[in-house]
């Protein structure tokens, strides 16, 4: 071989090179290029599905928040109803305790004095005594 048939070959070496790099930084780009789309729909679509679940979220908790709203007023009122109704029946054991109470009074006083020697009024009877 010669020196010429050696540079001649170096240059096709060097030329072949020179076109693989091209065409690998072609397909580099390319690739690129396909891969950025793909992201770019991949992130669309991620947005629309964003967008979607939030609207469907939004609209479950207004139904949600609207029937929990009736639900705590009905609460609230059987408990103001069921708190009046225990309020009424707390006044009237407490009236029936304040009549046994004064009638276990005027008994004690009538024992009393029945135990001291002293005489009733004619006509005064128990329950017709006031303390």
């Amino acid at each position: 071989m010669t020196i010429s048939q050696d540079i001649q070959n170096l240059g096709d070496n060097i030329k072949t090179s020179f076109d693989n790099r091209i065409h690998f930084l072609g397909e580099n780009t390319r690739n690129t290029k396909q891969s950025l789309q793909n992201a770019r729909k991949f992130i669309g679509t991620c947005r629309r599905n964003r967008k979607a679940m939030a609207e469907q979220l939004h609209t479950d908790l207004g139904a949600f928040t609207e029937n929990l709203s009736d639900t705590v007023k009905n609460l609230r009122r059987g408990f103001h109803r069921q708190q009046a109704v225990f309020h009424r029946e707390c006044q009237s054991m407490h009236t029936a305790l304040q009549k046994v109470q004064k009638e276990m009074a005027e008994r004690r006083h009538a024992f009393a004095n029945g135990c001291r020697g002293g005489k009733k009024s004619e006509g005064h009877t128990l329950k017709s005594r006031k303390h």
